[in-house]
């Protein structure tokens, strides 16, 4: 494969599908998406499809008439596509022979990045150990293992894309590759606990606006930030009356539980998303944003 088109999600599971892509073909182009957006990005750039020798849409789900309508335009340009996604509320495309909707393997809830390892491991008969183990650091934050297991890297790796970008991390990530070593280094420990720092101070404000609103019977605990971490989410749920922390953005909603009879992947589907148990999200469209426009600048009689 020379050239591949990718559609990934915004997130550091997202990212290293596109970093495990990188390490297997030299040119990859890929779009970053949100579930809101997502089937607008791949029809806005479905007439770049001829220019690849595949397609692939990772740690992403669309609509099954959508996946089946894009797949036959690939399929009449002659270009392989492919669905890599891991969410449960994804599982209506499990019967397409172009998805594979995985949840669980070998006792382990995987993620975007490990489908995308074991399809080019798949598709090449090559394995990579030192990718295997990014694989696993990416694994562990987005199923949130690493909370469970008490390991602080893979927070610390999503911490670190979110302040560096896409650009300076990806190049970050793929020099420890080069190394076979992903322990920070001296310059990345200071970044990363100076944002601590200043997330902690955040949360203690973004804890002064919370509101408490009872949705779909579930008593959740909102807060309007662009920035949910996990400490806000932790922070809310102490109450333990709280079944569901959500934060609300410029792009969508987060929706976090601890609570193991609570599914917010479910919960989000019902409004548009989707997700894990544990976590979920919720897309803001373009349409919603403008009537929330509307509704603030209406001129008051």
């Amino acid at each position: 494969m020379k050239k591949i088109l990718m559609f990934t999600h915004t997130d550091l599971d997202g990212h290293g599908c596109f970093i495990v892509a990188k390490s297997f073909c030299n040119f990859v182009r890929y779009y970053m998406c949100e579930p809101s957006n997502v089937e607008a990005k791949m029809t806005e750039h479905r007439g770049e499809v001829p220019e690849y020798d595949l397609v692939l849409l990772t740690d992403l789900s669309v609509s099954k008439s959508f996946a089946e309508e894009f797949h036959t335009y690939c399929k009449t340009k002659g270009i392989p596509f492919f669905i890599l996604d891991h969410h449960p509320t994804a599982k209506e495309l499990e019967t397409l022979p172009f998805a594979n909707i995985t949840i669980e393997k070998d006792g382990k809830t995987v993620c975007g990045t490990t489908l995308t390892y074991d399809f080019f491991v798949e598709q090449t008969g090559k394995k990579d150990r030192t990718l295997e183990a990014y694989c696993e650091i990416v694994r562990q934050y987005d199923v949130w293992d690493w909370k469970k297991n008490d390991y602080l890297l893979p927070k610390q790796y999503n911490t670190l894309l979110e302040l560096f970008g896409v650009k300076d991390f990806t190049a970050m990530i793929q020099k420890k590759l080069r190394r076979k070593d992903f322990t920070l280094s001296p310059f990345e420990s200071s970044v990363y606990k100076i944002e601590e720092t200043r997330i902690k101070n955040e949360v203690i404000s973004q804890m002064k606006r919370m509101e408490r609103r009872e949705i779909q019977g579930y008593q959740c605990g909102i807060v309007f930030t662009s920035n949910g971490t996990p400490e806000l989410y932790d922070e809310i749920m102490k109450d333990e009356t709280i079944d569901i922390a959500i934060s609300i953005g410029y792009y969508g909603c987060s929706v976090r539980t601890k609570k193991e009879n609570i599914d917010v992947g479910q919960f989000a589907k019902q409004f548009g998303g989707g997700g894990h148990p544990g976590a979920g999200g919720i897309g803001i469209s373009v349409e919603v944003r403008e009537k929330a426009f509307e509704m603030i600048f209406q001129k008051k009689e």
